[in-house]
């Protein structure tokens, strides 16, 4: 009758008990205060009350609507103990409109030892495993909170409540007597805790590829936005510690951790200028409003060097796009916006693997969880552990690599040629180095949407294989046209970048589906996605010619090779019959004739997860890279680009013209140079040279080079033009579109003015004075038909006509644009 009528208690100073009997008496006292509705006043400063002590004065007093007055002062808080008093003071359902809290900033001494501190019920992540002992008031109060956030989220308690148990059993659930959830006093329970994506924290009537929407979701579901009248007295509490940076700061950490703010409000805390520069970076990543408030939020810094620096800090988070959220990460999560990074990456993945269920993709994940995350690194180390259960602690470095599941509409337009042109000419321009460069097109890179050939142009502005790795990384989803990735792939010369990608974006996500030709693999089959590549080799081996896997090695887990004297099983073209450890070395190699298109078209749709259907052959671009050939070869190719309008006229010469058979035997091949008046090869090993070619071009086994084999040629074709069409492009640019662009290209590149141009002078001007970062060697080698070691003005206005294609192209489209206005 007393507790009925009791409006006011003070409590100060009347717990002194140790913390080694874990709980204070005073939290067995404060929990039992939710059931005085007539309370309007509370102090119980200097009690010892920790985080704990805060969270049962948050449940127990969260639903007492006449408590306006609380006295904490002189708790050891610390950043968790104020987010609960906080929290209670911004929640509609609590009455409360004052509290103090003066030294309570610094946190108990003894619960970072406590296996306490390994169990912390977080509103903005509240899912998890929870193992709790009910005799104990901490304990009964979180398992309180589990079942209101099965309130808020209009969820049944036994839809989120998992793996329960309890003992002594049974367990029943709860039922709210008089507006408070009656949990048991004693016993013990565990139990899987999941709201994730469920309830009202679902993605109903929203796209399930809107990112954006989905974290804007989550964070309205889980954070508090403290309403007008509750916000007052928050920012008065502000006001009363400047001064005191101590406090300021352990305020403005438990703002961070679980509330959203206005940019007036982020204002309203920032007019203290030794504060400034701290709230704009613990506050960016709970602001409300998206890229603008972001903009506003970071221009109340008071200098320019505050900014730069504040802008460094914050570059992570700032960086970031989440609609296309593909990209290497290497987060510190002492800072509170890399963190927050680190958790809504945790969200997207979540959201991701749900995707992918309901639309039955096969797993292409590194570890078979369908993770997103991949080569995850904790402190240093590689992290075991399931990321999707996983809760990113608060301190160290975490670095990994973010692989989105979601793909482009077939239906969608690359830049067209104006909008590409003027994208590359400003990153030309802009005196930024690849790191910076990279930061930007991020920003924008959901936007940009590129064929493969745009792609490997752009790859030609990066100076270092890493930056240039970054960049595919980064418009890897981008590409409309995927079944051509060999464009930019081919840029890659050397296995080690190449492999680099692939454990970047996963082995079976950048996999070559639609070209493996020439494609060497080194696959470790512990790892589920290397094992899913091995999967589809053997698969195209079976259905195109079994021979097409070249120079097999496998080596057990024991380090002992296995010679497989019969070949390749056949058992391992079942997924589930491959070995599930060791390391397969592999070559594909396949002949025109033998591509089986309709079934590498599958395999881009069931593993890459491209949306494909519509894809004909004739939209392919086949392709050969130079590092795929020999130097001889390449010499070849060179001496019939420069004699010939195409390659299978050449090929008509060697066959013996109108009485050819179509066919090319090693023996036909070698007199056929003769017939070609190709003397490159003359020298004491010219027989070997010529069948080396020869055997390259011989796919089949056969003995003979059909007209499909000789295709090859021209896939190499392409890719010598390719290279000389961005260089063109690339110089035209330069030039700002000057018609003389060649001749200006020229004098840039004779540096000395001698008429001739070396390769060391070459590179020297086109990397440091041009910044053209294409195949220059291999240009050089082509321009210098006469192979003396150096290009004259001669050889060098044989790229006359694809410096005037693009002169031309751009004159079309300034009047295109001239006609609109």
């Amino acid at each position: 009758s007393t507790a009925s009528s009791l409006k006011s208690l003070s409590l100060p100073g009347c717990s002194a008990a140790s913390r080694s009997v874990r709980d204070q008496p005073i939290e067995y006292f404060l929990e039992r205060l939710s059931s005085v509705h007539t309370l309007t006043s509370l102090d119980v400063a200097f009690n010892h009350i920790d985080c704990r002590g805060a969270f049962i004065i948050e449940d127990a007093c969260e639903s007492l609507r006449n408590m306006q007055k609380l006295i904490v002062s002189d708790n050891p808080l610390g950043v968790m103990g104020q987010c609960c008093i906080m929290r209670l003071l911004c929640k509609d359902r609590s009455g409360l409109k004052w509290f103090a809290w003066e030294g309570t900033s610094a946190g108990s001494a003894s619960f970072s030892s406590d296996p306490d501190a390994q169990q912390i019920f977080s509103p903005t992540n509240p899912s998890g495993q929870y193992s709790l002992d009910l005799a104990r008031p901490y304990h009964r109060s979180m398992l309180r909170r589990l079942y209101k956030t099965c309130e808020r989220f209009g969820l049944k308690p036994s839809d989120a409540l998992g793996h329960i148990n309890f003992s002594p059993p049974p367990y029943h659930h709860p039922k709210l007597v008089d507006g408070i959830w009656a949990v048991p006093t004693g016993g013990h329970f565990s139990a899987i805790f999941n709201v994730d994506l469920a309830g009202k924290d679902s993605m109903a009537g929203i796209d399930m590829w809107d990112f954006g929407a989905l974290l804007e979701r989550h964070a309205a579901n889980r954070r508090l936005r403290p309403a007008l009248h509750k916000a007052a007295p928050l920012f008065a509490l502000w006001r009363q510690s400047v001064g005191n940076l101590q406090e300021q700061e352990t305020m403005l950490k438990a703002l961070c951790r679980d509330f959203l703010l206005t940019f007036a409000q982020v204002k309203e805390l920032s007019q203290c200028p030794k504060t400034v520069d701290e709230v704009i970076c613990r506050t960016m990543h709970c602001l409300l409003g998206g890229q603008p408030m972001r903009f506003m939020s970071m221009m109340l810094t008071s200098s320019l060097a505050d900014y730069v620096q504040n802008a460094m800090k914050l570059r992570n988070f700032l960086c970031f796009n989440v609609e296309n959220p593909t990209w290497h990460y290497f987060l510190d999560l002492t800072v509170d916006s890399d963190r927050a990074l680190s958790e809504q990456l945790l969200v997207l993945n979540r959201w991701e693997i749900e995707v992918e269920k309901r639309l039955q993709r096969v797993d292409t994940s590194e570890t078979g969880d369908r993770s997103h995350w991949r080569n995850v690194m904790y402190r240093g180390q590689l992290l075991m552990t399931n990321i999707v259960k996983w809760h990113p602690p608060e301190d160290d470095h975490l670095e990994f690599d973010y692989v989105t599941g979601k793909r482009l509409d077939p239906a969608t337009p690359a830049l067209d040629l104006h909008c590409f042109a003027k994208v590359m000419k400003q990153l030309q321009e802009a005196p930024l180095d690849a790191k910076v460069s990279l930061e930007v097109l991020r920003t924008v890179s959901h936007q940009m949407c590129l064929t493969s050939s745009q792609l490997r142009e752009l790859l030609t502005l990066f100076p270092t294989s890493q930056a240039q790795m970054d960049c595919v990384v980064l418009f890897y989803f981008q590409v409309v046209d995927p079944q051509n990735e060999k464009i930019f792939r081919a840029r890659f010369e050397h296995f080690e970048d190449v492999d680099r990608l692939r454990k970047r974006l996963g082995f079976a996500t950048f996999f070559p589906f639609m070209q493996p030709e020439f494609s060497s693999f080194q696959l470790c089959l512990e790892n589920n996605d290397q094992r899913v590549a091995a999967h589809m080799l053997m698969k195209l081996k079976a259905n195109e010619r079994q021979t097409n896997l070249r120079d097999v090695s496998y080596i057990d887990s024991t380090g002992k090779p296995d010679p497989l004297p019969t070949g390749i099983p056949r058992s391992w073209e079942q997924f589930e019959r491959l070995p599930d450890s060791g390391t397969l070395t592999v070559t594909h190699i396949c002949s025109p004739d033998d591509r089986n298109f309709a079934f590498r078209k599958t395999l881009l749709q069931q593993y890459g997860h491209w949306k494909t259907c519509n894809l004909r052959p004739v939209d392919m671009m086949w392709w050969t890279g130079w590092s795929e050939v020999s130097v001889d070869l390449l010499d070849f190719m060179e001496f019939l680009v420069g004699r010939y309008k195409d390659i299978y006229e050449a090929f008509a010469v060697m066959d013996g013209g109108v009485n050819g058979n179509g066919e090319l035997t090693v023996r036909e091949f070698e007199e056929g140079m003769q017939a070609l008046d190709c003397t490159i090869f003359d020298c004491e090993d010219k027989s070997e040279r010529i069948e080396s070619i020869f055997r390259f071009l011989e796919s089949t086994g056969e003995g003979v080079v059909s007209p499909h084999e000789w295709r090859v040629l021209e896939q190499l074709w392409h890719e010598m033009t390719h290279g000389i069409r961005d260089f063109a492009r690339f110089s035209v640019r330069h030039f700002n579109y000057a018609m003389n662009s060649l001749k200006k290209t020229w004098r840039a590149l004779d540096s000395d003015g001698s008429g001739t141009i070396v390769l060391d002078e070459w590179e020297t001007v086109i990397h440091d004075k041009l910044h053209f970062f294409g195949p220059t060697q291999t240009l050089f080698r082509f321009i210098d038909k006469d192979d003396e070691g150096s290009i004259s003005w001669r050889e060098f206005k044989a790229l006359a006509p694809y410096f005037d294609e693009y002169i031309e192209q751009a004159q079309e489209r300034r009047k295109g644009h001239r006609c609109e206005i």
